[in-house]
């Protein structure tokens, strides 16, 4: 049994498979391109899902015949990605600032896509929600409180969306993902999507600024094999 990590964030995507012991397998590290904007940094989605591919093909043909029979996801919590639900594609770039923040800009600033946010059409995400909803073929629309908790819309103490702070920042809150547990099934990926694995996503996790690489893919890898 072995586990493959995938580690987002703006300076790119480490992916590992891991043994049950947390011994590594293989490893690699594909870079993306951030850029500055505003005094934010910016991300395209669909570099970040390439990376993820590529990261992720070399490391399962790397493994040889110790396949990967899950996928744990560790991201940078602080980002907002906007995509739309039936192509997966991503109307603007990914920011690296809290959800709450982001949206009021992209309802002041982007009136005709904000349109399609309050329809229905466009999903809001982080970056591992993103990085779900590409290896499942947008079945799944999902973070867990460790991301969900930098988003600024996490009621205080509760494991649910604070229905007041949408309400003040006008987001609706079934444009938000769904709150699933940190460890435990909590999506599947598409076998035509996701370098043919058809297998369980057993952890989200939001990364540990002081951790270094290295300890944050053995931190997701035993949360997603516990």
């Amino acid at each position: 049994m072995s586990t493959l990590v995938l580690d987002a964030g703006p300076d790119g995507v480490t992916a590992a498979v891991l043994r049950h012991d947390l011994s590594v397998v293989a490893s690699t590290h594909v870079d993306v391109a951030p850029a500055e904007h505003d005094g934010r940094l910016e991300l395209a989605p669909d570099d970040l899902w390439r990376a993820t591919l590529t990261a992720a093909r070399r490391v399962v043909d790397g493994a040889g015949t110790e396949r990967p029979d899950r996928v744990a996801v560790t991201t940078d919590p602080v980002a907002t990605v906007l995509w739309d639900r039936e192509t997966l594609g991503s109307p603007r770039r990914a920011v690296l600032a809290r959800t709450v923040d982001v949206l009021a800009s992209v309802a002041a600033q982007e009136p005709h896509t904000w349109a399609l946010v309050v329809e229905g059409r466009y999903a809001v995400g982080g970056l591992e929600s993103y990085l779900v909803a590409r290896m499942t073929l947008g079945t799944w629309h999902a973070t867990d409180a460790t991301h969900a908790a930098a988003t600024g819309l996490l009621a205080d103490g509760r494991y649910t969306w604070s229905l007041d702070a949408c309400r003040s920042a006008g987001v609706p809150v079934d444009a938000l993902p769904e709150l699933v547990p940190t460890s435990g099934r909590v999506a599947t990926t598409e076998e035509r999507a996701f370098v043919g694995l058809a297998v369980p996503v057993t952890a989200l996790v939001a990364r540990d600024p002081a951790a270094t690489p290295a300890d944050r893919l053995l931190a997701a890898a035993a949360l997603a094999a516990s």
